[in-house]
């Protein structure tokens, strides 16, 4: 009988163990969402951070990235299945002319300019490492981006169809070139 008292003991204590962990233990990975200078933005909430934003909104001529959304700050733009201002379709893309990327932002998701056929310029990037696959694919007005130290990684096809995009800098920290970029 004491060896049963014991055992539904460890057991209660082991439960509350649990119990205490699952619910202390922040969440990751949250959607959520957030308003900056009356736009809504999209974001995961891991930790701290503000990863995978993008935004429906309309934007025209130049489009500044956060830095922080709901004092989350942002790490990393585009959700990977659309372009950043969240749709498949080029025609929301079509008036923005430039981009500028906040020092907070350290990659670039797959699609986040896709198909931005307006865009000339992209400024900013102080602390991107990697710059995923199709981030400016068919940026056909695209003409200057720059690359900074500290880049390590350029996805494939990143700037397929850049066709007024006549040269780069490739900065001396950059490890992988993927396929077609």
């Amino acid at each position: 009988m004491l060896n049963s008292k014991k055992n539904r003991l460890l057991f209660c204590i082991i439960i509350a163990i649990f119990a205490i962990l699952f619910f202390s233990a922040k969440k990751s990975y949250a959607a959520s969402s957030g308003l900056v200078d009356g736009k809504k933005w999209y974001y995961t909430l891991n930790g701290d951070n503000a990863t995978n934003v993008y935004s429906t909104a309309s934007f025209s001529g130049t489009l500044t990235i956060p830095s922080a959304i709901a004092g989350h700050p942002v790490i990393s733009i585009g959700n990977g299945s659309y372009p950043l201002l969240g749709t498949r379709s080029s025609t929301r893309n079509s008036t923005v002319t430039s981009v500028i990327i906040p020092s907070s932002v350290t990659s670039i998701n797959k699609n986040a300019f896709k198909n931005f056929n307006a865009l000339t310029t992209v400024s900013g990037m102080e602390n991107v490492t990697d710059i995923d696959s199709y981030v400016f694919y068919n940026c056909s007005a695209l003409t200057s981006v720059e690359l900074k130290d500290g880049l390590k990684t350029i996805g494939s096809d990143c700037f397929e169809n850049c066709t007024k995009l006549k040269s780069i800098n490739i900065p001396n920290s950059v490890e992988k070139i993927n396929s077609s970029a």
